[in-house]
């Protein structure tokens, strides 16, 4: 519903907006969606990266969205301090999905370098 809800950034601050008051932002699912738009070509990397922080408890789909959104935005080494703050700082482990987003975390940081 959100994807057909939201065709600019401004629109998917009202519906965040939305999901804030209602406390349905709680919802990982909800989150995630909100996530998922923000690092798609139409979103804003920042923006996204202040709804993951607000997120309690990413679970591994979460972590995998904010890391492959800056892999494939113009600061790909927060994709990959996000994969060590992963690593150090969370309980969830990563899988076979979150290995390619990271691989080219560093190989477009290595490259702009």
């Amino acid at each position: 519903m959100l994807e057909k809800q939201c065709a600019s950034m401004k629109d998917l601050q009202k519906v965040h907006t939305h999901l804030i008051k209602t406390g349905l932002i709680k919802d990982p699912i909800a989150a995630s969606r909100v996530l998922a738009f923000c690092t798609s070509p139409a979103g804003d990397m920042n923006y996204g990266y202040l709804v993951f922080t607000q997120i309690q408890n990413p679970n591994l789909f979460i972590w995998n969205t904010i890391i492959r959104g800056f892999s494939q935005s113009s600061t790909p080494q927060n994709a990959i301090l996000l994969f060590i703050d992963m690593l150090v700082n969370s309980c969830v482990q990563p899988q076979r999905l979150t290995y390619p987003s990271v691989f080219k975390a560093y190989a477009q940081a290595w490259f702009s370098m």
